[in-house]
């Protein structure tokens, strides 16, 4: 064995070694990149969503425009004021006021106001359907598909498909503005939270043949325009556009508009969702149980009227055809009304009646309405001041999502009967079943001893016990200072 060459060869490759980290060293002081310590703490505080919502290529490159300059500190639509205040702090700089905006769909092209002009099967995809007849199904060439694209789209669950046509939960929507490029028809745009009023159609096409397509489509007549005080409205091309801008919120043109293409925006998704469910309570008598007992004077007591409506709810989640023909599959197949097919409705194990004070009723609505409320017309004001209590089912479905609501809208059932001897009150029976979804009916008095008992499924479980533990149940533990009184029917 040479050693002299193994000792040569140890020290030629320590050479090269350490020549190489010297050079790598250098270079690396020499070409250092530096790190603006504000766009790492920028980052730190944006939401990471990544959804590109505020026109950069994610959180990244947006926290390096700002930290350059390039961007505003409240670019970020998802994080809002919240993160705006961070930044702008981290940035030395005070946040500007930014414009809370939500997407609105501008259609209400739902299956009960357009027609199908034939069955469609194929790829559930908004954007497949530019390849078949007339562009999809529906009548309506220029309304929402209904196939959920824009669903699909969205990160924050903000938007579900509810009778066929799009609906953004305003409280749930972060503007990211995905659902807005989803869209193959371009109905769905950014508009300000605090706008008031918007026109839900995007139709195009003349007057004539818009009626024939929707209900409820704007057909370009130009009597909202002509009316508005605030010039905020003007009509393009057969459709209606709304300035929000200039738009005071005074709702002469949603109360001029002869088709209801104008649609109010004040209130929370699901406080128009549980009004919409109520005002059709008041206009259409639907199910068997409106035929028997219209006009019949009641000898039963309340709750037992109550089971009437239970028991015509029991029939409609038991029936298929009735759901197919009036649920989406996305409703009729829910793991709600799978659960809820399991039970007997017509056997309760236990009845409580809660009997609420008139006080707490507008307790029960503060948050969500009351600001909202004064800037109703005095009849419509007047027309739901009367129903709080029946709200207060969907307010109460409504903390489990969209889609818990749109089920409970679709089993919502009525029984109107005559009791010449009723007395108003604000009353609610609660129909208990064990490890089931219960029932809550509630009751509206007309003139003449005309009553109409209302119910529909609450999703979630009660918990039989005592007072406090079904008043837990019902979230009415928040309002603890109110005098509700609960008792238990049956057992």
């Amino acid at each position: 064995m040479n050693i002299t060459a193994i000792i040569t060869a140890t020290v030629v490759v320590g050479a090269v070694g350490i020549f190489v980290g010297l050079f790598l060293g250098i270079a690396g002081i020499q070409f250092k990149v530096q790190i603006d310590e504000r766009e790492e703490a920028v980052q730190s505080v944006l939401p990471g969503n990544n959804c590109g919502g505020c026109g950069y290529a994610g959180c990244s490159g947006l926290a390096a425009a700002i930290a350059k300059g390039e961007a505003p500190v409240n670019a970020c639509p998802v994080g809002g004021e919240g993160v705006a205040k961070k930044i702008a702090g981290i940035m030395g700089v005070e946040a500007a006021d930014a414009t809370h905006m939500v997407a609105f769909v501008a259609c209400q092209g739902d299956c009960d106001k357009t027609k199908e002009n034939y069955e469609y099967h194929g790829a559930e995809d908004c954007r497949m359907l530019s390849f078949v007849p007339d562009g999809g199904p529906k009548s309506c060439s220029n309304g929402c598909l209904g196939f959920g694209t824009c669903v699909k789209a969205c990160p924050f669950d903000a938007i579900h498909v509810v009778n066929g046509v799009a609906l953004v939960d305003r409280e749930a929507c972060r503007a990211c503005g995905k659902c807005v490029a989803a869209c193959p028809k371009k109905l769905i745009s950014l508009i300000p939270y605090e706008a008031k009023y918007a026109v839900a159609c995007s139709s195009t096409e003349k007057g004539p043949a818009t009626m024939k397509a929707c209900t409820v489509g704007c057909i370009g007549c130009g009597i909202c325009a002509k009316n508005c005080p605030a010039e905020a409205v003007k009509v393009t091309d057969f459709n209606a556009t709304i300035d929000q801008e200039k738009c005071t919120g005074c709702g002469t043109c949603a109360e001029k508009c002869p088709k209801k293409s104008i649609v109010g925006l004040g209130l929370s998704r699901l406080f128009s969702a549980t009004m919409t469910i109520i005002l059709c309570f008041m206009m259409t008598a639907c199910g068997k149980g409106d035929e028997e007992d219209s006009g019949k004077e009641s000898e039963k007591p309340l709750y037992k009227q109550g089971m009437e409506v239970v028991e015509l709810i029991d029939e409609k989640v038991h029936s298929d055809a009735y759901l197919n023909l009036i649920a989406t599959g996305t409703i009729a197949e829910s793991d709600f009304i799978a659960e809820m097919k399991e039970t007997d409705y017509a056997k309760p194990d236990e009845i409580y009646e809660i009997v609420f004070p008139e006080d707490t009723l507008e307790e029960l609505w503060k948050s969500e309405l009351t600001e909202d409320m004064e800037d109703m017309p005095k009849l419509l004001k007047k027309e739901m001041e009367g129903r709080l209590l029946g709200g207060f089912v969907n307010l109460i479905n409504g903390k489990n999502g969209a889609l818990a609501l749109a089920c409970s809208g679709v089993l919502t059932s009525n029984v109107l009967f005559v009791d010449e001897d009723a007395k108003e009150q604000n009353i609610m029976y609660v129909y208990c079943y064990e490890n089931a979804y219960p029932v809550a009916v509630t009751f509206t008095y007309g003139k003449n001893g005309a009553v109409m008992a209302s119910g529909a499924p609450c999703f979630f479980k009660i918990e039989f016990g005592d007072e406090d533990e079904v008043k837990e149940s019902l979230f009415l533990d928040m309002y603890d200072e109110a005098d509700i009184k609960i008792k238990r029917i049956k057992q």
